[in-house]
């Protein structure tokens, strides 16, 4: 685990307000915890989407 990232008991709390990761309809849905850490990232550095790490994505 990074030094940043959310442990499971954080997370847990985090994944009760997101939306399911299969939805009914459409594609599904990127890795929440993935996701969430990269927003935090962004949050905790201040740098725009593009410069994150490749572990994230596009």
């Amino acid at each position: 685990m990074e030094r940043h990232e959310l442990t499971d008991r954080q997370f847990r709390q985090v994944c009760a307000h997101l939306p399911p990761s299969k939805p009914h309809t459409g594609r599904p849905a990127k890795d929440h915890r993935l996701v969430v850490t990269g927003i935090r990232c962004i949050l905790r550095t201040g740098a725009p989407g593009p410069d994150l790490p490749d572990r994230f994505g596009s």
